[in-house]
């Protein structure tokens, strides 16, 4: 990875090392100042993101970022609750095979948008998107840790749970880029092509749930 100085603005290097809903929004600030080029966020880089996001409720909202770490704060305490309160368990297994699913899209989907910026962008922006990339190897390991959260609820579900929480799911996501629109997706006027790309695989995956749920109408489903 690259380690030479640049040149870049002081509240999107805050941003970019630490998530991408926060790279475009922020870093259109344009005030220049010499930072170091590492894209391992330090901890006055997390405290600066956190300042900067407080000040900024709209962007708080809109981060995909911040209401996946909700889902995965959920998860968290939904498993640790359900040991000794049977009406913690009892929502735990409800909601977790849709839980589940948010988190598996938020973590490939955040994966595959930074990859396809590296490959893109690496060029002209080598820093900016190895930044990008180390995020999205960020969210993966969020997301992976949700789902590992929710395993032991996930186990025995039959084909009629696992359509419902797709449907569920792929409705969260749509509304979510559709109606609050993460910043990051605009990163280097990219937003058009990356949108486009997530709102195809939304709606591929909504298809092959109908198409499933078409040909297993004729039997009866495993609850």
């Amino acid at each position: 990875m690259r380690r030479t100085s640049t040149t870049l603005t002081a509240s999107g290097y805050v941003a970019a090392h630490t998530t991408h809903a926060h790279t475009c929004a922020i870093a259109s600030r344009h005030v220049l100042v010499g930072v170091r080029a590492s894209a391992i966020p330090s901890f006055s880089d997390l405290a600066g993101l956190l300042a900067y996001v407080a000040a900024d409720p709209r962007l708080f909202i809109s981060s995909s970022t911040v209401m996946t770490t909700a889902f995965l704060f959920a998860a968290a305490v939904l498993t640790l609750a359900a040991r000794s309160w049977p009406p913690a368990a009892r929502l735990r297994d409800a909601i977790a095979p849709t839980l589940a699913l948010v988190l598996a899209y938020f973590a490939l989907g955040s994966t595959a948008l930074a990859s396809l910026l590296f490959v893109r962008l690496h060029d002209a922006l080598p820093l900016e998107t190895e930044i990008q990339l180390v995020s999205g190897a960020a969210h993966l390991a969020e997301g992976l840790i949700g789902i590992g959260l929710l395993a032991g609820a996930l186990r025995h579900r039959g084909a009629a749970t696992w359509l419902v929480a797709n449907a569920l799911a792929v409705a969260y996501w749509t509304l979510q880029l559709a109606i609050v629109r993460p910043p990051w997706f605009d990163f280097q006027e990219q937003g058009s092509l990356t949108r486009g790309i997530a709102f195809a695989v939304l709606g591929a995956s909504a298809l092959l749930t109908v198409i499933l749920t078409r040909r297993g109408s004729g039997a009866p489903l495993a609850r």
